[in-house]
């Protein structure tokens, strides 16, 4: 009854629903956040209390449908499950994991083999995903047939994206020339797969930005993002999601200026 709510915005068809907690029915606090655009409003709770909605730019209805008791599924998109201290105690990992509210994964490939081992811990458990690519440290030793290998892959349901692909300039454990070969090839591929890609990028941002807007039908995430707010709004901007990573914790770190 009165804890379950949803939020539904006039003048468009979405739905914006929110884990209430255990709160009862009333109006949205002063520090809800409350976003205007065009009409559309788009209400995230903070809190709640007795008292009427105001609002002058949408018509916001309640209707009382939503279990709010239900936690929230975090997805860890980005994981080397097949590190052998991982793959040797799964279970445990998954469990530690499950106890902080971590439902799924994504294990991230960074060459064919370990591709190859991502998809086998897919298969054995419902909760992981993978994805196959080449590293742009792993570029100078990819098989002649490694987008073969990668195309194979991708033919199970449980592979979600090409990657982990990309350029790093920082380390150039890869010749660059290298690196901008495979990563082109790799872009091709998951265009013609129809597939998100997940990129790794230290400091290339010129030649990325290139890259990715020869394949302009391509999504996906830059991940552990380190480059510049303009970088970063000009992903944004290309349609990718930005990654952040333990890189944003760091000691006079410029990425949480980037992130707000």
């Amino acid at each position: 009854g009165r804890r379950h709510t949803r939020l539904v915005r006039d003048w468009s068809s979405d739905v914006c629903s929110s884990d209430l907690g255990d709160y009862s029915w009333g109006g949205i606090k002063r520090n809800a956040i409350s976003s205007f655009k065009e009409k559309r409003t788009i209400i995230d709770y903070c809190g709640w209390e007795e008292g009427r909605v105001r609002e002058k730019s949408a018509l916001i209805l309640f209707i009382f449908t939503l279990n709010i008791s239900k936690k929230m599924e975090l997805i860890d998109t980005h994981c080397h499950l097949f590190y052998e201290d991982m793959k040797n105690d799964i279970s445990a990992v998954l469990n530690r994991a499950r106890e902080l509210d971590v439902n799924r994964f994504i294990c991230v490939g960074t060459n064919p083999d370990d591709s190859r081992e991502c998809l086998i811990l897919a298969d054995a458990h419902e909760n992981i995903y993978a994805s196959a690519g080449v590293h742009p440290h792993d570029s100078k030793d990819a098989p002649e047939d490694y987008l073969d290998q990668i195309a194979e892959l991708m033919t199970s349901s449980k592979m979600v994206a090409v990657g982990e692909m990309g350029l790093d300039y920082f380390r150039n454990i890869s010749d660059p020339k290298i690196q901008l070969n495979i990563f082109r090839e790799q872009l091709a591929l998951a265009e013609q797969l129809q597939k998100p890609v997940i990129f790794h990028n230290r400091e290339a941002d010129e030649d990325v930005i290139k890259l990715l807007s020869e394949f302009p039908n391509i999504t996906g995430v830059a991940h552990c993002f380190s480059s510049t707010l303009d970088t970063a709004k000009t992903f944004v901007e290309m349609g990718f999601y930005i990654s952040f990573s333990g890189n944003l914790t760091f000691k006079n770190s410029h990425l949480p200026d980037v992130a707000k």
